[in-house]
């Protein structure tokens, strides 16, 4: 979940989301965050066997879909990129020997 929970926090950074709250254990994580017009965001991810994940995005009291969905296109970009640099650092790592 790590990954996963990773590129969740670096969403809101690049997002400029003010993250306010964060936990994580062995079966969920949140995320708790406010956009600049006070907006407030619950991100949950459950912790599902890969490659599996499982992300609810709560914006404001009665939701946002638009705002939603454009945070979980930043979190699976972000978590795209993490996993093929990973990858290519694995690739590099496996040519050097």
């Amino acid at each position: 979940m790590t990954p996963a929970y990773d590129a969740a926090l670096s969403a809101m950074s690049d997002l400029q989301y003010a993250v306010v709250d964060k936990s994580k254990d062995g079966i969920t994580a949140k995320i708790f965050a406010r956009t600049s017009d006070d907006k407030k965001i619950q991100v949950t991810l459950e912790n599902n066997p890969p490659p599996s994940r499982k992300f609810r995005i709560r914006v404001g009291t009665f939701g946002d879909e638009s705002l939603s969905r454009q945070i979980l296109d930043k979190i699976k970009s972000t978590f795209s990129a993490d996993l093929q640099n990973s990858h290519a650092g694995g690739d590099l790592l496996n040519k050097s020997r």
